[in-house]
């Protein structure tokens, strides 16, 4: 089963990053509605309406979310 896992991000070095994790009553609903909002403000494809994870450019980064069972991280 490890080929379905998803790969965890390669980080050239130095960098900071941060990492927030988020439980929303809505569930993913309300990720993907902040998603798709800022998506479409940075001119980029939104994600998929079922998605469990994103990642974007964003500024000098990369934005990554994964929707867990109970919560949802964010990375950038």
């Amino acid at each position: 089963m490890c080929c379905l896992r998803r790969p965890h991000p390669l980080v050239e070095k130095p960098r900071v990053l941060i990492q927030l994790s988020f439980m929303t009553e809505g569930g993913s609903a309300v990720d993907l509605a902040v998603l798709s909002d800022l998506s479409r403000r940075l001119g980029i494809a939104a994600p998929e309406r079922h998605a469990r994870h994103h990642a974007m450019k964003w500024g000098k980064g990369t934005l990554r979310w994964e929707r867990h069972t109970e919560f949802s991280t964010y990375l950038w």
